[in-house]
C-alpha cells in the first residue's frame, strides 16, 4: 500500500536492543521513504535509543505518534522539545 510505514514499539529501548532497532529502523527506510513510528506503548527509553529517534526525526521522513509523557520528559531533559508529532 502506498503511504508511510507505520511501526510500533512497544516495550523498553535500551543499550541491549537498541542496535537492532537501529538496524530494522534502517530496513524499514529501504522499503518506504516515510515512516511513522507509535511509541506509544514504549515503557522504557535509553538515552542512546532517544538521540537515535531524535536524529531520525531531524532528518525528516520520520515522525513519532503517542509520545508518552516520560519519553518527552527526556526529550526535554536532552534539549529537544519534540515529542508528539515531531
Amino acid at each position: 500500500m502506498p503511504g508511510p510505514s507505520i511501526i510500533r514499539l512497544v516495550g523498553e529501548v535500551d543499550a541491549t536492543n537498541q542496535q537492532a532497532l537501529a538496524e530494522t529502523l534502517g530496513r524499514a527506510r529501504r522499503i518506504d521513504e516515510w515512516l511513522v513510528l507509535d511509541v506509544s506503548e514504549l515503557e522504557f527509553l535509553g538515552v542512546e535509543g532517544a538521540r537515535m529517534l531524535v536524529v531520525l526525526c531531524r532528518a525528516g521522513r520520520t515522525r513519532l505518534v503517542g509520545t508518552p509523557p516520560h519519553v518527552v520528559r527526556l526529550f526535554r531533559a536532552m534539549g529537544w522539545a519534540g515529542g508528539q508529532g515531531v
